[in-house]
């Protein structure tokens, strides 16, 4: 498991192991990347908010080598799974275009960041896009409407900079 923050650590680490589960616990990205690549795992837990190497980086550097399950812990009840490329809120699934999935991703990459626009725009859509920001505003409204739709909303307008996801 690569978490960085102790009490959840703690907390599912007894979970685990009280179902008889070993757990190996690193808490941050580049040693979780040395410990998923030293040895055959049956799964591993990753923490997609996390400081320096993001767990959606980090899953993309494990799935480069390897195709041990991953399970990423998200934001509040939001779960992505980058294998399935399936989303699910509150246990609910999300169905989203490969546009939509990749928005989310990259906010999720990005969480309590404020990304602007033309963030998006290269990271999203790619660097030789040349349509206007203005799809960046349409897409993020489609994703609210399937994430966020009668729930507290993850995705947040910063005016005049751009968009964020924020966990609290």
């Amino acid at each position: 498991m690569v978490e960085d923050d102790e009490d959840i650590t703690d907390w599912l680490s007894l979970e685990f192991v009280h179902e008889g589960y070993e757990l190996v616990t690193v808490g941050d990205g580049h040693a979780g990347l040395e410990q998923a690549l030293s040895a055959e795992w049956d799964m591993i837990l990753l923490d997609v908010m996390r400081p320096g190497m993001s767990g959606l980086e980090l899953c993309r550097r494990i799935r480069a080598d390897s195709h041990i399950p991953i399970i990423m812990l998200t934001a509040r009840d939001l779960e992505m799974n980058l294998n399935t490329r399936e989303v699910l809120r509150g246990g609910e699934a999300i169905s989203l275009t490969a546009r939509e999935f990749a928005l989310l991703q990259y906010l999720l990459e990005h969480q309590n960041q404020v990304m602007s626009r033309e963030s998006f725009l290269q990271s999203v859509w790619g660097y030789d896009f040349m349509g206007d920001t203005n799809v960046v505003n349409v897409y993020i409204r489609y994703v609210r409407v399937k994430v966020d739709q009668g729930r507290e909303p993850l995705v947040h307008t910063v005016r005049r900079v751009g968009y964020v996801l924020r966990d609290k």
